[in-house]
This record gives C-alpha cells, sequence and structure tokens, in this order.
C-alpha cells in the first residue's frame, strides 16, 4: 500500500489516461488504484470475455486506438499534402468521440459536420462524447475551434482504432474487501461500495469518487467496523455496462449484498447531494438523513438525474438498496 501526500495527488496520476471502458490505460488506472488500496483488502483485477452474454447486455470489445486525427486539407508540396491539423488524439483523448469506427477519407464541411461535437454552453471545452453500442464515427472540440472552420475546404479524417475480442484482453474491473473486527458474519452480509474509472481526463466525473472510496477503504481498513458487522466490499470499472457484467457473472453474491453506495463528484465545491434508495425508507436513507441533517444538501429522488450505477444495484431482478 503506497502512501500519498493527498487524494488529488492520486487523482493526478490516472486523471490524463484514456480510461475508456475497456483499454490499455482503463487498466493502468485499477493498477494505480490497487496499488493504494489496503494490504488487507485482496484487491483482485478481474478479467471478463469479451462479447459474452452479461444478462440482456454483452461484454463489450476492448478499444485500441493507434492514431486519430482531422486535418484541413491544403495544397500539395513538393509531392505531399500538407493540412492543417485540427484535433489530435495524442494530445487530448477527449477530442475523438469513444469508440469510434476506423475511418480514413477526405469529407467536405458539410460531410463533415455532423461528425463534429461541442457544447454550446461553455465554448471554450472538449465535450465526453461516446458511441459504445451505437457504432459510429465522430471528433469532439471546442465551439471556438469549430465556429473558426473553414466552409469552403475539404477534411481528411484520419482514425486508426481497433475493436479487440481475444479473451485475454478483456473487460476488466477490480474488488477488493474489507472485514469488521475479527472477520466476516457471514448473517450480516455485505454492503458495496462503488466508484467508476471509465471517464478520460476528467477529475470529477468520477476520478474524485475513486480516491474518495480509497480513503474509505484505507481508513476501514485502519480501524475496522465492530465485530458482527457487514464486510465492506469495494468495486472500480466501468460505469453501468461494468455493473451488468460484474453481477451477471456473481449472481451468487446479490442474496449477500444488503445495500450499496455509489460514489460519484465528491470533488466539487457544491453541496452535498444524495439519492434516496428506491425504497426510500432503508437503514441508508434513515442514516443519510441523520448524518446531513445539519448540513446544507440536496435531497433526490431514486435515480434522478444524473443517474448511475444505482439503476443496476436496485433495479428490478437485483433490488439492493
Amino acid at each position: 500500500m503506497k502512501p500519498y501526500t493527498s487524494l488529488k495527488s492520486i487523482l493526478a496520476e490516472f486523471y490524463p489516461l484514456h480510461r475508456t471502458l475497456a483499454s490499455d490505460d482503463h487498466d493502468k488506472t485499477l493498477e494505480i488504484v490497487g496499488s493504494y488500496m489496503p494490504d488487507l483488502s485482496n484487491y483482485t483485477i478481474e478479467t471478463y470475455t469479451p462479447l459474452e452474454q452479461a444478462w440482456t447486455w454483452k461484454v463489450p470489445e476492448r478499444y485500441v486506438v493507434h492514431e486519430a486525427y482531422l486535418e484541413i486539407e491544403a495544397s500539395t508540396e513538393q509531392g505531399r499534402s500538407v493540412g492543417e491539423r485540427v484535433v489530435d488524439f495524442k494530445n487530448n483523448p477527449l477530442h475523438l468521440v469513444s469508440y469510434s469506427l476506423p475511418v480514413d477519407k477526405t469529407l467536405s464541411f458539410e460531410e463533415l459536420q455532423p461528425h463534429l461535437y461541442f457544447n454550446e454552453k461553455r465554448p471554450h471545452t472538449i465535450p465526453w462524447v461516446f458511441k459504445y453500442y451505437d457504432r459510429d464515427w465522430g471528433f469532439c472540440l471546442s465551439k471556438n475551434v469549430f465556429d473558426k472552420l473553414p466552409r469552403d475546404k475539404k477534411y481528411r479524417v484520419v482514425i486508426k482504432s481497433e475493436f479487440i475480442t481475444d479473451p485475454k484482453q478483456g473487460f476488466k474491473m477490480a474488488t477488493a474487501l474489507i472485514h469488521p473486527e475479527g472477520g466476516a458474519n457471514a448473517s450480516a452480509g455485505e454492503i458495496i461500495v462503488q466508484a467508476h474509472t471509465c471517464h478520460p481526463m476528467q477529475a470529477n466525473d468520477d476520478g474524485a469518487g475513486v480516491v474518495s472510496t480509497i480513503e474509505l477503504a484505507r481508513r476501514l481498513a485502519e480501524k475496522p467496523l465492530p465485530a458482527g458487522s457487514m464486510s465492506v466490499r469495494f468495486w472500480f470499472g466501468p460505469e453501468t455496462i461494468g455493473t451488468i457484467v460484474y453481477l451477471s457473472h456473481n449472481e451468487h453474491l446479490i442474496q449477500h449484498l444488503r445495500g450499496g453506495i455509489f460514489m460519484e463528484m465528491t470533488g466539487n465545491k457544491n453541496k452535498i447531494a444524495w439519492h434516496h434508495t428506491r425504497q426510500n425508507d432503508h437503514l441508508l436513507d434513515r442514516i443519510t438523513h441523520h448524518v446531513v441533517k445539519n448540513v446544507a444538501h440536496d435531497e433526490r429522488e431514486f435515480a434522478a438525474a444524473p443517474a448511475n450505477d444505482e439503476r443496476v444495484i436496485n433495479g428490478p431482478g437485483v433490488n439492493v438498496p
């Protein structure tokens, strides 16, 4: 278990990585997380076979990007075309729509425009766009850059990407388990604490939740829950589909889960926001009411925006509050 100076210092290690659903950089992120988890937590990275059935979903393929850029086509100089590069994946992974198909073609601006994404409300920023299941391709750029693109030029689009289904390079997530004093109490069951690791170049969503969850694990290892309490299962992986894949392959765990907490966006300066369980009167609801009663907070209904893995954990067929 590595020491650290601050939670931000851990976040800085994996923040810039191309952390999409299944990718080399996502693997690196799980390894970084594991290096800070308590030694006694039995932190384990698990691999699942791409395209295998996961209830009514399928396990995603590994996504590999070798190169991706958009250029304004220019005149030929000494036998080669020299173009102005508008966006380049190697400068920022947000520039490429995640899971974009491979492309190598020259387009007019009119043909290109439907594949460009920007944020009207924040014109200086690069948005994050993904098309995991609706396969297409595209680039993300700031509105400020988009507005300056010449409409009368041709554009060269290059995306060299692969979708890998080799089981050895499968879909990965990680779990850890911390027991109360005296060890596990089977009758008490477990509570699961989750944070997702799949949003590239984003700190608050959900790198902040990841490092907050690491800190919680370290505190529980240092000061375990009293004997007879629930064990705490920690889970790190891709949002939504990660939980679906994990539970569909570990259905035996569901009956032991007494509740869950999805930890997200803990790094901003807004007041605390929390979502009810679907039951609305679970022990977790009552405890949270008590803890935040003297703190400014925003109380939300189950699965209110932004909704996340609680839709799976507390949804039909699983129903863990």
